[in-house]
């Protein structure tokens, strides 16, 4: 077990260092509002950014060597490359979609989701999005409701309904407020999340969707329109 605690407390450390990194660079670019001392203050932001990501790449790392370490406390006499790799066979019959017009956000989640075994594309606009969506089928996407400075994702949306009731959607939005969300929940999507969306949460919601297309025999990838 020392080898395990040692993992967990090592990737705990490092988790407080991008929690930290955030927290400090958001109280700069609130102090960036007030146009004093700008550049040195960006400079700082650029620094601090440099530092999460380096942080959270380690702690990628680190989390990877737990999982191994855990599933091994659990099953010894089991590899854990073999526990993977049934997990990502299982995963690969399950095509994601993601449109949002940061095309950065777009490529980190794609990188994460194809470890994992799972097709993913993705779109930053609604014109390509519903080019896509002409000639493709996903099992699920994941779908920011405004693009480009308006709620383009409401078509977007409208366009996966008619095409195919049994797509699942996850629409992400910034709205907070209880009548807003009703107005997004009245569209027809099987789950909202808020922003900012945390990796473990955006997880927790898509396993969840594809346990249960997988129980439903929903998963229909690879098939054309």
């Amino acid at each position: 077990m020392g080898n395990f605690r040692q993992a967990y407390h090592s990737a705990g450390g490092q988790l407080n260092k991008v929690l930290m990194g955030i927290g400090i660079t958001k109280e700069y670019l609130l102090k960036l509002k007030g146009g004093a001392g700008e550049q040195v203050i960006i400079n700082d932001c650029i620094h601090n950014c440099v530092v999460i990501e380096e942080s959270a790449l380690r702690l990628e790392q680190e989390l990877a060597d737990l999982k191994k370490l855990s599933y091994r406390l659990m099953n010894p006499d089991t590899d854990f490359q073999e526990i993977t790799s049934a997990i990502e066979s299982a995963n690969r019959n399950v095509r994601i979609f993601v449109v949002d017009d940061d095309q950065g956000l777009c490529d980190i989640i794609q990188k994460a989701y194809v470890r994992k075994g799972f097709q993913v594309d993705t779109a930053s606009s609604k014109e390509a999005a519903l080019q896509y969506l002409e000639n493709s089928r996903p099992d699920l996407v994941l779908l920011d409701l405004y693009l480009q400075g308006g709620r383009e994702g409401e078509d977007i949306l409208r366009a996966i309904k008619a095409k195919d009731a049994g797509i699942r959607t996850i629409v992400v939005t910034y709205e907070d407020q209880e009548e807003k969300l009703k107005e997004i929940r009245a569209l027809g999507p099987d789950d909202i999340l808020t922003k900012p969306v945390r990796g473990g949460q955006l997880e927790a919601k898509i396993n969840g969707l594809v346990t249960a297309m997988k129980g439903e025999g929903h998963v229909q990838c690879n098939r054309q329109a």
